[in-house]
C-alpha cells in the first residue's frame, strides 16, 4: 500500500510568498484550462520505465548488440496495469519502473504488446506495489484545439513533467515504430525523449498515449499521440487473453478523381468511392471483391474520391479507419459499384496483423531467422533486414520487393548478407546483399523452404542464382567439412536460428 503524498509550504518571507501564491494561482490555471482536475492527483499514476534492451543484429544474426538503457513513461490502469509504448519496452530484457519522487525502483513484465499500434501493458512482478495507486480511464477523443496536459518523464530528469497544449488535429498517420498508418493526433505540446509512453490527460482521463513527435528541421513543436479509440480498441483486443492485432482486409486501391475514370467505371454523377486495383492472395478480400469495384460504402460511411470519409462535425480521415475499428471474426457490410451495378457485399475479418507484400513488416522480441552454410550467411528479406542500411534506406532492388504482391508460389525471398571468406567460398568473399530467386534451378515459396532446399539438396552442388542468372556455385562437400571450422574461427555461436528447426 502507498502513502498518500503531502505537500508542505516552507516558512517564508512576504516576498517570497507572494510570489509562491502566484505561482500557485498560475499552476491552478493552467490545470483548469485543460480540465477542472489538478494534476498533483494523478503523480502517483505517471511512472518512469527503465528498460535494459539488446536489440537483434542483423548483420551477426547469431548474436546481439550491447546492451542499452531507455527510458520513458508510462500511466497506471485498471486491473493493476500499466500502460505504456511498444517501443519502450521492445526487445527488452528487464524492466523496472519508478513513482514521481520515489527513489525506489520497482521490476515489471510485459504482458501484452501491440507493435503495429505501439501499445504495451506491464505488469509489476509484485502487484501489491500499485495497491491504493488511482487507476487512470480511459476518456473520449477530445475535440480538436481542445486543451490537452501532457504527462511523462523527459530525459533531464527524474521529476514528472506537465506541459499544455491543444490537440491540432486527428488524422491517419504513420506510426514510426511500426511504418504502418493508424489514426493519431497531433499536439503542439512540448514532446521530447523519454516522454514516450506518458498519457495525455484531459478532465483526468486519459485520451492518448505519447508515441512521438516530427523531427523535421523544418517544423517545431509538433508531435502525436495515439488516441483513445486505438487504445480501447487494443484493451477490448487482450480481453481474451491474446493479441489480434488491427485488421487488414488485403486489397489496394486508387481515387477516383478523374472524371474520366469514373466514365469509364459508369458512375453516376452523386457516386463517389475508390478503385480496387489489386487483392492480396489469402485476404480476407479475397473471393469476395473483385479487380475493378468501386468502394461505394463501408459500414454506413460513404467513401469519398479521396479515400476519406466523415469522422466527426467537420472532420474527414482515411477511410482505412471503418475497417480498423473493427475486431478479430467482425463482418464488415461493403457496398461497391460492379458493372455499373451496385452490390452489397460481407467481408469476415478473420485475418489480422498480416503484412501482405513480400516484405514481411518489423519484427520485435524475435530472434532472427538465419542460417549458415558454404560460410554464407543467409536471411529473409524483411524490413529488419532492410534498416541494416541508415535509416532503413535499402537499395531499390529491396525495397521494390514490398510492392509485389505475393502468391501460394511466393511469399518470401531470401539473400545472401554476407560471406565468411574461406576456402570453399572462394571467388565468391566480395558478394553481399545478394537476393536469391532460385535453388539448383527451382524457385521456393519462403525462407524456411528456401532452407530445406539449400540443406537437403542432392548432387555435388548448391546452386544459387538471381534474376539476371547471376550464379553462387557451393560445394556441398567442401561446405560440409569445412562447417565447423568456419564457426570456429570467427567465433559463431550458433549457425541457425531455432525457428528453422521447427517442423
Amino acid at each position: 500500500m502507498r502513502a498518500a503524498r503531502n505537500f508542505k509550504v516552507p516558512p517564508t518571507n512576504g516576498i517570497r510568498l507572494v510570489a509562491l501564491c502566484l505561482a500557485l494561482l498560475t499552476f491552478t490555471l493552467f490545470s483548469l484550462n485543460a480540465g477542472a482536475e489538478s494534476p498533483v492527483g494523478m503523480q502517483d499514476s505517471i511512472l518512469k520505465i527503465y528498460s535494459f534492451k539488446s536489440d537483434p543484429n542483423y548483420y551477426s544474426p547469431w548474436r546481439l548488440h550491447e546492451p542499452t538503457q531507455l527510458t520513458g513513461s508510462a500511466c497506471v490502469i485498471e486491473g493493476g496495469r500499466i500502460l505504456t509504448n511498444a517501443h519502450v519496452v521492445a526487445n527488452s530484457k528487464y524492466i523496472q519502473f519508478k513513482f514521481n519522487q520515489d527513489p525506489k525502483k520497482y521490476d515489471a513484465v510485459v504482458k501484452y504488446v501491440s507493435h503495429e499500434i505501439d501499445l504495451a501493458i506491464l505488469e509489476p512482478t509484485d502487484p501489491s506495489v500499485l495497491e491504493g495507486v488511482r487507476a487512470l480511464k480511459i476518456g473520449e477523443l477530445p475535440e480538436v484545439l481542445e486543451d490537452v496536459l501532457v504527462f511523462g518523464y523527459p530525459i533531464g530528469g527524474d521529476v514528472l513533467s506537465i506541459t499544455k497544449g491543444v490537440l491540432s488535429r486527428v488524422e491517419y498517420q504513420t506510426y514510426t515504430h511500426s511504418y504502418s498508418s493508424y489514426l493519431a493526433g497531433q499536439l503542439d505540446a512540448a514532446i521530447n525523449p523519454g516522454n514516450s509512453g506518458g498519457p495525455v490527460i484531459v478532465n483526468g482521463e486519459v485520451v492518448g498515449i505519447v508515441m512521438q513527435k516530427t523531427s523535421s528541421g523544418q517544423v517545431e513543436n509538433i508531435g502525436y499521440m495515439i488516441p483513445s479509440p486505438v487504445i480501447k480498441h487494443f484493451l477490448t483486443d487482450i480481453e481474451d487473453g491474446v493479441v489480434d492485432g488491427v485488421p487488414e482486409v488485403g486489397y489496394s486501391d486508387q481515387d477516383m478523381e478523374s472524371p474520366s475514370m469514373k466514365e469509364i467505371y459508369k458512375m453516376k454523377p452523386e457516386d463517389t468511392g475508390m478503385f480496387v486495383k489489386s487483392i492480396n492472395w489469402d485476404s480476407p478480400a479475397s473471393g469476395i471483391l473483385q479487380v475493378g469495384d468501386i468502394i461505394l460504402d463501408v459500414d454506413g460511411n460513404k467513401v469519398a474520391d479521396d479515400g476519406t470519409m466523415a469522422f466527426r462535425q467537420d472532420e474527414r480521415i482515411s477511410y482505412s479507419y471503418a475497417f480498423h475499428k473493427h475486431q478479430k471474426g467482425d463482418e464488415v457490410k461493403v457496398k461497391v459499384l460492379r458493372d455499373g451495378k451496385e452490390k452489397d457485399l460481407e467481408i469476415t475479418l478473420d485475418k489480422f496483423s498480416k503484412h501482405y507484400g513480400l516484405i514481411e513488416p518489423l519484427e520485435f522480441d524475435k530472434e532472427p531467422r538465419f542460417f549458415i552454410y558454404g560460410g554464407m550467411v543467409f536471411l529473409p528479406v524483411n524490413y529488419n533486414y532492410l534498416c541494416t542500411w541508415k535509416d532503413c534506406d535499402a537499395p531499390d532492388r529491396f525495397s521494390i520487393l514490398a510492392q509485389e504482391a505475393p502468391s501460394a508460389d511466393k511469399t518470401e525471398y531470401a539473400s545472401m548478407l554476407r560471406v565468411l571468406p574461406a576456402e570453399v567460398n572462394k571467388g565468391y568473399h566480395n558478394v553481399y546483399n545478394f537476393i536469391i530467386t532460385k535453388v539448383n534451378g527451382e524457385s521456393y515459396v519462403d525462407f524456411k523452404d528456401f532452407y530445406d532446399k539449400v540443406v537437403h539438396a542432392k548432387g555435388k552442388y548448391v546452386v544459387l542464382e538471381d534474376s539476371r542468372n547471376y550464379q553462387i556455385v557451393i560445394n556441398r562437400d567442401m561446405a560440409d567439412a569445412s562447417h565447423e571450422d568456419i564457426l570456429k574461427k570467427y567465433k559463431i555461436s550458433k549457425d541457425r536460428s531455432d525457428s528453422l528447426l521447427e517442423k
